[in-house]
């Protein structure tokens, strides 16, 4: 598959602007809590249904529940523990 793309985590920046959560949460009157970092957008694979993100949600922070209709949301926890809601 020559369409793949490699990327150094370290070397992509944070989303911003409208709509972004961090957009929205300064709408909202709230601080950000946690940082994403997007390594693979749909407009960039064959389905046009995936996205992937690295997220840093903050010590003793955390994220709103939000939907991103079509697709579907893993969350794989490398470190620290939490409560979610499903």
């Amino acid at each position: 598959m020559s369409h793949l793309k490699n990327r150094n985590i370290f070397s992509v920046k944070a989303e911003s602007g409208n709509n972004t959560w961090r957009d929205v949460m300064e709408k909202t009157g709230n601080t950000v809590v946690r940082d994403t970092l997007m390594l693979l957008k749909d407009s960039e694979c064959e389905s046009g249904r995936l996205n992937v993100g690295y997220t840093t949600i903050y010590p003793h922070c955390s994220t709103k529940g939000h939907e991103h209709p079509p697709m579907e949301e893993v969350y794989y926890v490398l470190s620290g523990k939490g409560i979610m809601d499903i």
